[in-house]
């Protein structure tokens, strides 16, 4: 989890540069050989490690290498490529966080570590990669299905990208961009059985061209538009609120098959102009609604067969 220590980086007054830093460059594949040698250094000095060093160092640094590759598998996006590339690679093959594929490993290394049998870690590596498999599978099926219901519709996307819900991998958001309006849906997709869709709502498409002249004349509301850009994939939108607007990162959704932005950063006006003041996030959603959405066996929120 050394990697992770990127969320410490912060600056008072500035909430972009929290948004900017996590999964930036401690991520990426040129900082794995500099990650594994920190992960090293607490330990290259204790006595049990002197015999061998070169397999301590060796060690760390695959375990630091696996940690932005498996991040890449999830929806949130991954600096791989820095400092060459500012690209954001999110492969939404799993969720971000995911108990079927974590569990497994925990108990296979505290087993390992009290047992002094390598052999719990290996059957535990085994579990979680055939769950990783499994999860492709399903995206897999998802895309198929994204397809199937783009062609009865009559859509021709300019984007389009599915990814699971938080903590499983049967329900996947489904978003896609069709001229200048995002459309939303919610696939359920059983490990044995039909997938099934419950049809969503339609957003406008938010672009630096929409935006309102009291913004546009303000060059803080551009430097802020260009960092939550590059964090959302330009899949965004734009609210009116007391004080000034709300920019929200439209791949994450409090309702699933809907636009309930999890990710908003307000700019409230100020003698300067309009400034990021904060970033608030929403998660999750606690009415039986929601729930039965999110995860099976919650009620019955009205899926409907592929159309043909």
């Amino acid at each position: 989890m050394a990697a992770d220590l990127d969320v410490l980086i912060r600056w008072p007054g500035d909430p972009m540069v929290a948004l900017t830093f996590h999964r930036h460059f401690t991520h990426s594949l040129a900082f794995i050989p500099i990650g594994g040698l920190l992960c090293a250094l607490p330990f290259l000095g204790r006595r049990w490690a002197q015999a061998d060093r070169r397999g301590l160092l060796l060690a760390t640094t695959i375990g630091y290498a696996t940690h932005a590759l498996l991040d890449a598998f999830t929806s949130y996006g991954t600096l791989l490529g820095w400092p060459f590339s500012d690209t954001r690679v999110a492969w939404n093959v799993i969720s971000i966080i995911d108990p079927a594929y974590t569990i497994p490993l925990i108990v296979g290394v505290i087993l390992t570590a009290r047992r002094a049998d390598i052999r719990f870690a290996r059957w535990a590596l085994a579990l979680s990669s055939i769950y990783m498999a499994l999860c492709g599978v399903q995206r897999s099926r998802v895309r198929a299905a994204q397809a199937q219901v783009l062609e009865a519709r009559g859509h021709q996307p300019s984007e389009r990208f599915t990814f699971p819900l938080f903590l499983t991998n049967r329900r996947w958001r489904s978003l896609y961009r069709v001229g200048d309006d995002f459309h939303a849906d919610l696939y359920d997709v059983p490990w044995f059985g039909p997938v099934r869709i419950l049809p969503g709502q339609t957003h406008p498409a938010f672009d630096r061209e929409d935006a309102p002249p009291e913004l546009d004349a303000v060059p803080a509301f551009h430097a802020s538009f260009d960092t939550v850009a590059w964090f959302s994939s330009h899949r965004m939108t734009l609210d009116p609120i007391e004080g000034g607007h709300r920019l929200c990162d439209l791949r994450y959704s409090r309702q699933p098959e809907g636009f309930a932005p999890v990710f908003c950063w307000e700019l409230l006006d100020n003698a300067e102009g309009p400034r990021v003041e904060q970033m608030r996030m929403k998660m999750g959603a606690r009415d039986a609604d929601a729930l039965s959405k999110t995860f099976p066996g919650f009620g019955d929120p009205g899926f409907e067969a592929l159309p043909d």
